[in-house]
């Protein structure tokens, strides 16, 4: 008898709880308020799975961009905020807390607006490079992505041009060498000109990006060099002194150059032909 009261009183203790009213699902502005006061402080404290827990009591992906969004937001308004920010976004990337898809979709109002805040904020244009790079190398931002925004947010003004000398200079000061950042940039696929770039050369000199793209001004200068009698010896030297780990890009470079200058000194004129590949001199 007493085991049955006993089991009496579990099953009403079960009744109340099933009977209890379920808790009221978070609206979205209740979710990105939380979102950003876990942030917040997360800045102050560094805990990493703290905000990782909030996350995960939101019930609903609904504003899992915003994990993108509100730091990079922050950042643009605090440039040194995204030394803190940025290893967030990594780990909760990592950790596979929020997906590239939803990381590449908080970018999007920033990158819409861009241009328009970097006139009242000049620092928004490379805190929001930085935050593009460290997704570029850790995988859940595409270049893709980088091209679309491009497409439909700067190229009608320019600004494309401007934007990609920025992601590229950040992306060499943030890969382990400039050779590695010209390997990343080749595997992308992309191409200068998608954005809008119409002088290799000038873009390469405007935003020192000349080991990140040396074969204008190194077939200048070789070439220079070929016509004023220079051994081919001072053009090694001089070739390994400004790029210490030459590609096949720059033999080729190089190639050009002396069948060019071998054509000239007897009596030709000679023109490169190109077929994706550089071939002979016709």
């Amino acid at each position: 008898a007493q085991r049955g009261r006993g089991g009496g009183g579990g099953g009403g203790a079960a009744a109340a709880a099933a009977a209890a009213p379920a808790k009221p699902k978070l609206t979205t502005d209740q979710m990105e308020k939380r979102l950003k006061s876990s942030i917040e402080e997360y800045v102050e404290l560094k805990d990493l799975k703290e905000v990782k827990e909030t996350v995960g009591e939101l019930g609903s992906r609904e504003c899992f961009p915003k994990l993108q969004g509100i730091p990079l937001e922050m950042a643009m308004d605090k440039p040194a905020l995204a030394d803190v920010l940025i290893p967030l976004i990594d780990f909760l990337f990592e950790d596979g807390t929020v997906t590239m898809e939803e990381l590449m979709q908080g970018m999007d109002d920033a990158m819409e607006f861009l241009e328009d805040t970097a006139v009242d904020v000049p620092a928004a244009p490379r805190v929001a490079a930085r935050f593009v790079v460290a997704g570029l190398i850790k995988g859940y931002v595409t270049w893709g992505y980088v091209a679309k925004v491009s497409d439909a947010y700067m190229k009608e003004t320019g600004f494309s041009v401007r934007f990609l000398g920025m992601i590229l200079k950040e992306l060499v000061s943030a890969s382990e060498s400039a050779a590695a950042a010209k390997e990343r940039w080749s595997k992308s696929g992309m191409s200068l000109a998608q954005f809008g770039v119409e002088n290799e050369e000038e873009f390469a000199d405007i935003n020192k990006l000349d080991h990140l793209f040396p074969i204008p001004k190194l077939e200048k200068k070789v070439q220079s060099m070929l016509e004023a009698g220079s051994s081919g010896d001072d053009v090694t030297k001089w070739v390994e002194g400004e790029l210490p780990d030459p590609d096949k890009d720059v033999g080729q470079c190089l190639m050009r150059c002396v069948m060019r200058n071998m054509v000239a000194k007897l009596g030709g004129a000679g023109k490169l032909v190109y077929e994706g590949e550089p071939k002979l001199i016709e």
